[in-house]
């Protein structure tokens, strides 16, 4: 009798492991299993009726993919698999793009072995479109289409910081990027009138370009500055960069 309690409930703990396990999806990349996987991804719009945002990326051939609620996807060559639902994958051009439930943030974790080339990723949602990437990076984020985040075991160079909006009051277009390298952890907050950078080292290049519809005029401004921590201001004076170190 304490033989069949004990295996009742060992019984009873799997399928409530079970139960609460996470669904996993495998998506193939090969050609031969498209067809399945595009069915898939059709599903899986047809039940997910929330928000929505698209990426644009080029990972390396292993690393993973995790969103603000610890949904993931692992990526390789061949395919992906995991929780984190997969509603659309379309090769434009050179660029795939890649449709998911939209999130607060998206981070990607990389091997440090394919760290070594630059990696990064886009997100699109609304009127906003973010890009970041970075050489060597372990861990690259966006969080609340504001915060980047790169992150790795050294140097990361190459770095892209980029986040541009569409139809933002008067002005129909503008652009703030920040390009540099730093060590081990950057971070750039892009605000109202600008952003707040930490982790750059040397010369960082900041970029700022607009369209304002009511002058119909274009604004392209280029300034460079010394790394460490430091607010970029492109509101104050139109037309200039204002850069002013944090300490």
């Amino acid at each position: 009798m304490k033989t069949l309690k004990i295996c009742a409930v060992f019984l009873l703990c799997a399928l409530l492991a079970g139960c609460t396990a996470k669904d996993s999806t495998y998506y193939s990349f090969r050609t031969e299993h498209q067809e399945k996987t595009n069915q898939q991804m059709e599903e899986n719009r047809a039940a997910y009726k929330g928000k929505t945002v698209e990426m644009i990326f080029g990972f390396p051939a292993a690393c993973t993919l995790t969103n603000a609620e610890g949904q993931t996807l692992d990526i390789d060559a061949n395919g992906a698999e995991g929780d984190l639902l997969w509603l659309n994958r379309v090769i434009r051009s050179s660029s795939i793009y890649n449709k998911f439930p939209y999130s607060d943030s998206f981070s990607v974790l990389i091997p440090a072995d394919r760290a070594v080339e630059q990696y990064g990723f886009q997100v699109m949602r609304d009127s906003i479109h973010c890009n970041i990437a970075g050489r060597s990076a372990t861990k690259i984020s966006i969080t609340d289409l504001k915060r980047y985040e790169l992150e790795g075991e050294g140097e990361i160079i190459d770095v892209v910081t980029r986040r541009s909006v569409m139809g933002d009051e008067n002005i129909g277009f503008r652009a703030i990027a920040l390009f540099g390298n730093g060590n081990k952890h950057i971070t750039v907050e892009f605000t109202e009138t600008g952003a707040i950078a930490t982790g750059f080292e040397g010369i960082c290049e900041i970029r700022y370009h607009a369209f304002l519809v009511d002058d119909e005029a274009l604004l392209e401004t280029t300034y460079t500055c010394n790394g460490g921590t430091f607010e970029v201001d492109v509101v104050s004076q139109p037309g200039e960069i204002l850069v002013t170190p944090i300490k």
